[in-house]
């Protein structure tokens, strides 16, 4: 059916899911590739249904339209139907959860709700509450005897949710020019691979591209519409926001595993990108 066809560029891509359940409404999918023998490989592709991206570790980078950005856990990324978008490099350990939503039952729950036609521009918090709905969700599918009059509710609410909060955030992320494509590229592709690192800093990064570290800020931002040590920062974040799940872990134990060097630095980049402090999401979210 549609709804799982457009979870992957592929049926091959589909078949890397570590489960897919739903029908012609609505469909949820997991991907873990821990679980796989191949990493995800970058794709990009376009469908007729919406889509919604929900990482659970931190993604490089998500490309889409109107926007380059990098997926950070505890937010919800919307694409909008025939909107072509992917994800612009390989990951070899990636978790995420993949909604796809029929376009005609999204777009009639949409004016029920108010929304008319209004469309996805920004990628929103993702609510503890829309977690704990897939969860029942994927429960009711995993019954003997299914009752469809459950799931029916059980879609609604996920698709309700997705536009009661995507819409709400009008902020509109609008593809930045882009220069210096590949050096930027791979610049991100560095970061991600040595954000963990305390020793990073941004004057280091300019200088091993050639570049001012004014010149090396500008262009960055051209492309990814962030500053470097902002993007740096929700590197770390996003992964901290991973961390803060085990509740073993103490929170310099988790400032120190994601690349900050105190506890201080750690608490003032997380409640700046996220209005509150690390103690407090792991009290709301975990």
């Amino acid at each position: 059916m549609s709804t799982y066809l457009a979870h992957g560029a592929n049926n091959s891509e589909i078949a890397k899911y570590k489960s897919i359940f739903g029908d012609e409404k609505l469909s949820v999918a997991f991907y873990d590739s821990d679980a796989v023998s191949e990493p995800m490989r970058s794709f990009t592709h376009r469908h007729d249904e919406y889509e919604f991206v929900m990482p659970l570790t931190t993604i490089p980078l998500l490309y889409c339209q109107k926007a380059n950005y990098v997926g950070e856990v505890g937010f919800v990324y919307p694409v909008n139907p025939n909107t072509d978008h992917g994800i612009e490099f390989d990951m070899s350990s990636s978790r995420m959860i993949g909604i796809t939503v029929d376009r005609s039952y999204m777009d009639g729950l949409k004016k029920r709700l108010g929304f008319n036609d209004d469309v996805f521009y920004s990628y929103f918090p993702c609510k503890r509450s829309l977690m704990e709905i897939i969860t029942l969700y994927q429960e009711e599918w995993g019954k003997p005897i299914i009752d469809h009059e459950k799931i029916d509710r059980l879609a609604e609410a996920i698709a309700s949710s997705l536009i009661e909060d995507g819409l709400s955030h009008p902020r509109e992320l609008k593809k930045p020019e882009k220069r210096l494509v590949e050096t930027i590229r791979k610049t991100l592709i560095y970061m991600n691979e040595h954000y963990k690192d305390q020793n990073l800093t941004i004057t280091y990064l300019a200088k091993r591209n050639g570049f001012s570290l004014t010149y090396f800020s500008k262009s960055f931002k051209a492309y990814m519409h962030d500053t470097p040590i902002g993007h740096l920062n929700r590197l770390r974040t996003s992964a901290a926001r991973a961390l803060l799940k085990d509740k073993s872990l103490k929170l310099e134990q988790i400032a120190h595993a994601v690349g900050y060097r105190n506890l201080s630095t750690f608490s003032e980049a997380f409640k700046h990108l996220l209005n509150m402090t690390p103690g407090q999401y792991r009290k709301i979210y975990c």
